[in-house]
């Protein structure tokens, strides 16, 4: 089996006690703690595993040193969050106040309205797994939850924690639901999340929403559930239109990736099908996912210019999504930094070139970047909402700064909640204070050394549909638009044109993942084997589509 004696095929990595537990039982598997940074040795043995060996050849030292290489958080940002947060100014904010009937009928009337209010508006994950232990019914904590949060009101939209069955696909038969589940609260029916529902009606009345889901029935349940559909124009809906994530390609779903793009791109069109008062806001959940798989900075822009132009095109009349909600993950790798500033702006850029209509700007944090550390988390939570307020974002989804730990619980989430509004403040009134990222030279060469190369990748991307001009987002006849699509994408994976290494081994996906990555002067770009230094992404096309560049 996989697990056999003295054969090292995997690396298991998550939190110290998981590690401990699973080193105790296989001695010869190599863990990495979430917990603590790695040591050379350790990542030396992770690399000569049989699942990275292949990957990074012979030269497992030389690859260890490169990938321990981390980018300090920005000194003045970690000053100020440290001060809000050792002096308790974090702690005592008064959060967003009451809604307007508008407000609480369109996310898009709400964040206006606290926008106008000098706010920003804030979006939360919660949702408490059952404990059968206990015999309360499954939903019991979180309803409860639910309601405290809306009375604090402190919250514009609580992304329903959901468990990994119900994301597969819920309104399963209750009797399948006799056993924990994990990753959040069980939705089964309707008429739980009729419940759920009501219990945000109290307090600023937040709007509540389900994550898309990762089954095919799950993706057609709206079409069957009108009432669904008005709560979701009260918030909105994520769907990974624009890349294979949340199906067979990363083992959350049964959906091939092909499939799956399709799938989803026809959950967007009913979406958009509906004629009702308030169209429904769409996020596109994509571009943070070719990060999260250790994918270079380039990937990172050029997946927020796809999404943009899937965000154009959806719709059966390819009329595009009326009210598009770009979600940008910071800290991811694990930096609050210069880089990370440069990054954003890069990916805010592009996104708003190839965009033809509405583009709501939407902050998070990387769950990654927090250590679990109750102290040192809290820091961080507070050092990146400073980063993201530098963006004067219209919604800001607060990660908890316990979720390194732990699922989080209403405390946890007023308090990561109110952390975060007081540093969105205390930024906007002390601007004088911080870095001049705009302004800053390295920031601006390295935005645009993003912008310039990911053109290149987008442009190989477009020869694949049959562009053949030089940069197809300068081009004024044709746009990005005109070549996106599932198979495009599909066929850049299976290519290498689009690349992360911590891709899932998948034989037929063997070149979306024959690129390392690692740290350069504070950036995360590919790394040539040979030399250990950075990639031109120039000579990285050419070894890929010779064809194309």
């Amino acid at each position: 089996g996989l697990l056999e004696l003295g054969e090292r095929k995997h690396v298991f990595a998550g939190l110290e006690d998981a590690c401990q537990a699973v080193k105790q039982r296989f001695p010869f598997i190599t863990v990495l703690s979430q917990s603590r940074d790695p040591d050379k040795g350790e990542i030396e043995d992770a690399i000569k595993t049989y699942e990275l060996f292949g990957h990074f050849g012979t030269e497992a030292e030389q690859a260890a040193e490169k990938l321990l290489e981390r980018t300090a958080d920005d000194e003045q940002l970690v000053y100020h969050a440290e001060h809000l947060v050792n002096r308790g100014e974090c702690f005592d904010h008064n959060g967003l106040g009451n809604s307007s009937q508008p407000a609480r009928l369109s996310l898009v009337e709400r964040m206006r309205e606290d926008r106008a209010k000098g706010l920003v508006s804030i979006r939360v994950h919660y949702g408490e797994p059952p404990d059968f232990y206990d015999h309360m019914p499954w939903m019991h904590k979180t309803l409860i939850g639910i309601e405290r949060l809306a009375e604090s009101e402190l919250i514009s939209l609580i992304s329903l924690g959901t468990s990994r069955d119900t994301q597969v696909g819920p309104y399963k038969d209750k009797a399948d639901w006799n056993r924990n589940d994990d990753g959040g609260v069980v939705v089964t029916c309707p008429e739980d999340m009729n419940q759920l529902f009501a219990a945000t009606q109290r307090g600023n009345f937040p709007a509540i929403k389900l994550y898309a889901g990762t089954g095919f029935p799950y993706l057609l349940l709206f079409n069957h559930d009108q009432v669904m559909l008005m709560k979701l124009q009260r918030g909105m809906q994520a769907v990974s239109v624009s890349g294979p994530w949340f199906g067979e390609f990363d083992k959350r779903g049964p959906l091939e990736p092909l499939e799956c793009m399709r799938a989803k791109r026809a959950l967007v069109d009913m979406l958009m099908s509906f004629d009702e008062p308030n169209t429904i806001p769409i996020e596109i959940n994509e571009p943070h996912h070719w990060s999260l798989r250790m994918g270079d900075d380039i990937g990172y822009v050029t997946a927020h210019a796809v999404a943009a132009a899937f965000a154009n095109i959806c719709g059966k009349n390819r009329t595009g999504i009326d009210e598009y909600i770009a979600q940008f993950m910071f800290n991811t790798p694990k930096t609050a930094s210069w880089a990370d500033y440069a990054k954003m702006s890069a990916a805010i850029e592009i996104a708003g070139q190839v965009r033809k209509g509405n583009m709501w700007v939407e902050t998070r944090a990387g769950l990654p970047y927090f250590r679990p550390d109750p102290q040192k988390s809290l820091v961080q939570l507070v050092t990146t909402t400073i980063l993201q307020s530098y963006f004067n974002p219209w919604l800001m989804h607060v990660v908890s700064d316990c979720e390194a730990r732990r699922a989080a619980k209403p405390d946890d989430v007023e308090r990561s909640v109110k952390a975060a509004l007081s540093a969105y403040e205390y930024f906007n009134q002390n601007r004088q204070l911080f870095p001049d990222f705009r302004n800053d030279q390295k920031v601006q060469e390295r935005k645009e050394y993003l912008k310039k190369n990911a053109a290149l990748r987008l442009t190989a991307m477009a020869r694949l549909g049959s562009y053949m001009g030089d940069n197809i987002l300068d081009d004024m006849q044709f746009r990005l638009d005109d070549f996106v699509c599932p198979e495009v994408i599909d066929t850049a994976m299976r290519r290498g044109i689009l690349f992360a290494p911590g891709i899932l081994e998948k034989k037929s996906y063997e070149n979306a993942r024959m690129f390392m990555t690692g740290v350069f002067d504070s950036g995360y770009d590919a790394i040539d084997l040979h030399s250990m230094q950075r990639l031109d992404e120039q000579t990285r096309l050419a070894r890929v589509v010779p064809e194309l560049v």
